[in-house]
């Protein structure tokens, strides 16, 4: 028979209340479980431990050489659990989180460096990345994803959704044929994100009729900073999330084009984190901060 550590606790506390029944209420445990453990301790070591008798309980000598032993073992871990647990309810300290590259630079920077500003005790490791972190093996607190997401133990919170929109620098509108209907897309090399697979479903919000087009670009990539970068220099139209591109929009840096159409499908934007029983509050307070700005 093997001995537990969690035994070793028992017993201390068996011998600091000075009985089973105590012992059990600080454990929050029925005494019959304590009495069984602390036996099944003893056979285990094959030691008489205590000696019971009807008004109080005795240590024998190994008994009491084992309780020397291990208290300051057991208030140590103590110390260490309550330590752990204060911690996980102040608001200071690190939060490591993973954000998509554009979601970042494009739209999460200055929310950031606004609950930074906010909250002077907290620190903020970010990892910008556009694959998905193992949240465990990488000890990250929060995660920005976009969806849809994939099944998984973790906890999701909705954050906001983007939408897509049809973008040109004005050099390029200047230089290439006019757009004012769909099918005059035809003429113009259009980059599309890979998981569109290069078809590009509209639909006109006012009259919902729908359309599917197959399209094509002399330049295609999967990142969307780049997509951005080529947009502006005038190199084709670019199918980009609106979260990305409104600042360059308001700028005039690029020109949203067909408005009256919807892109399908929007996505979804989501924190995600490894267990809400054991959110600490710092992290809790990021995610009701992110909510908020993102709900303004």
């Amino acid at each position: 028979m093997m001995w537990r550590l969690d035994d070793i606790e028992i017993f201390v506390s068996v011998v600091e209340q000075g009985s089973f029944v105590q012992a059990a209420k600080r454990l929050n445990a029925p005494t019959s479980t304590v009495s069984r453990r602390i036996s099944e301790l003893e056979a285990a070591l094959d030691i008489k431990l205590i000696e019971r008798t009807s008004r109080k309980l005795h240590l024998t000598e190994k008994g009491q050489e084992l309780f020397d032993h291990a208290l300051h073992h057991v208030k140590e871990i103590r110390q260490q659990g309550n330590m752990l647990m204060n911690s996980r309810d102040q608001l200071r300290g690190k939060i490591t989180i993973t954000v998509p590259t554009f979601l970042g630079n494009a739209v999460l920077a200055p929310w950031l460096f606004e609950f930074l500003a906010k909250h002077s005790d907290i620190e903020l490791n970010i990892k910008l990345s556009n694959h998905f972190e193992d949240l465990i093996d990488e000890g990250i607190d929060l995660a920005i994803r976009i969806g849809p997401l994939n099944d998984s133990q973790f906890i999701a919170q909705f954050l906001c959704s983007t939408e897509y929109r049809l973008c040109a620098s004005p050099k390029y509108l200047q230089q290439n044929p006019s757009i004012e209907t769909v099918d005059d897309l035809f003429q113009h090399d259009v980059m599309l994100l890979p998981h569109q697979n290069m078809t590009l479903d509209l639909m006109n919000v006012r009259t919902h009729e729908t359309y599917s087009l197959s399209t094509s670009s002399r330049m295609n990539c999967n990142d969307i900073e780049m997509m951005r970068q080529a947009a502006v220099n005038g190199v084709s139209i670019a199918c980009l999330p609106h979260l990305s591109v409104q600042k360059l929009v308001s700028s005039g840096e690029l020109v949203t084009l067909l408005d009256e159409y919807e892109i399908s499908p929007s996505r979804d934007i989501y924190t995600v984190y490894p267990s809400r029983k054991h959110l600490s509050a710092k992290t809790r307070l990021l995610i009701n901060f992110l909510k908020e700005k993102a709900a303004n």
